[in-house]
């Protein structure tokens, strides 16, 4: 027999063999097949879970790590723990020593059903002996208006004095805060009218920045963004009402424009007010309208037993913002914002405690020339600096709270985010 002969005999015995064994099913693999051909819906085991690994300690920052805002480089934040100097140790208890200051009684749902919105806007018309004509809309409309905390404190890092060449210590920012989701509809058609986002900051360790207590960032949709700076303080309820008397007799709070110049001429915004503000079908009355503020004092209710944090702030304060779409800064520029919220609670004459939100906000509009400028040849009552007829904005309401924040009644100390 030859040496090839031999080989491919063996090779023949060898395969055969192999083929044998891995036909032949184990005890085990028969068993396991058993079990998952007779599993049904009601007899499949439940999973029990893996017990979670302890966590592991973030490491402890090399020395001469630089700080900022943005972090170092190469993870840019993409490393699945976080830095020990971001996060401040978790009790293993619920604690309250975290406090949103100001915001306090702010967090959770409020709702209004008797707000109050005036608005003029630019209106174009052949009727007119001026083509740049104008319309007044007056709404009675319902709000609904929620506030849910920023779980972490924002740390804006720096140095003393920010001195940026030879700094002598670092002395950091720290800001609490909350977001805001708010929703406005026709009291009578239920029509959307607004919507709005943003956040109200409270300047917990100031930093270098002193002049405010309190600041609100808002989007709002029709292009316009701002950050408003100002300040909160404590009232009594007759302060807040005195505060509502004193708003109601003053111009800023009135709708009718301001800086018509002299030529202007009576009845021009009145009868315009009149067909805009009809007091129908969710149109608010001339009277409100005209002093919006009115509604306000009308609605609330005992201050003998009451208590109020005011969160002010306006646009016009140094390190305020205001900025719009190139659209609307050339058709009808926001000059300034305005607003006052006062947190009330109050205890009613049955000894009933509630929690009540009043707010009165307004912008100024600079759309159409003013009398002076009118006029040909143009005099010296004509300033083109000021040309341009301002036309308040108003909005006031005032909301029941309908629902707490759940986080309030049980939350940890929060992490710094940097």
């Amino acid at each position: 027999m030859s040496v090839l002969a031999v080989l491919t005999a063996i090779w023949i015995l060898w395969a055969t063999a192999v083929l044998t064994a891995t036909a032949q099913p184990t005890q085990a693999d028969a068993a396991g097949r058993a079990d998952i051909d007779n599993l049904t819906p009601s007899s499949t085991p439940a999973l029990t879970p893996a017990p979670m690994p302890a966590p592991t300690p973030a490491p402890t920052p090399a020395s001469g790590h630089a700080g900022g805002h943005g972090g170092g480089h190469g993870s840019l934040r993409g490393a699945s723990t976080m830095r020990n100097d971001d996060v401040s140790p978790q009790p293993t208890t619920p604690s309250t020593s975290t406090s949103f200051g100001p915001f306090e009684k702010l967090l959770g749902t409020w709702r209004g059903t008797r707000g109050v919105n005036v608005v003029s806007l630019p209106q174009y018309t052949e009727s007119s002996g001026v083509s740049a004509d104008f319309v007044v809309l007056g709404h009675e409309f319902n709000e609904t208006l929620t506030f849910t905390p920023i779980l972490g404190k924002v740390r804006n890092r720096g140095y003393s004095h920010a001195n940026q060449m030879t700094p002598t210590a670092q002395l950091d920012q720290v800001l609490m805060g909350v977001t805001y989701h708010l929703s406005i509809v026709d009291s009578f058609t239920g029509e959307l009218l607004h919507v709005e986002n943003g956040q109200w900051l409270w300047n917990q360790a100031p930093g270098i920045d002193t002049q405010w207590s309190v600041s609100r960032a808002s989007i709002i949709p029709h292009g316009v963004a701002l950050v408003a700076l100002g300040k909160d303080s404590t009232m009594t309820g007759t302060d807040v009402e005195a505060e509502l008397q004193a708003m109601k007799g003053s111009e800023d709070w009135l709708a009718e424009p301001q800086n018509l110049g002299s030529a202007a001429f009576f009845g021009y915004f009145e009868g315009k007010a009149a067909a805009g503000c009809t007091g129908k079908n969710g149109s608010a009355s001339k009277a409100d309208c005209m002093s919006p503020i009115s509604r306000l004092i009308e609605d609330i209710g005992p201050v003998q037993n009451m208590t109020a944090t005011r969160l002010q702030v306006s646009t016009l304060q140094d390190g305020a913002s205001l900025t719009m779409l190139p659209n609307v800064k050339a058709q009808a520029e926001t000059k300034a914002f305005n607003a006052t919220f006062w947190v009330e609670r109050i205890t009613d004459d049955e000894g009933h405690i509630y929690d009540q939100l009043q707010y009165a906000q307004n912008v100024f509009l600079a759309f159409e020339t003013n009398f002076d400028c009118r006029q040909y040849p143009m005099t010296s009552s004509c300033s083109f600096n000021n040309k341009l007829i301002l036309w308040p904005h108003i909005q006031v309401n005032t909301l029941r709270k309908i629902a707490q924040d759940p986080v309030l009644t049980s939350f940890h100390d929060l992490p710094h985010i940097r």
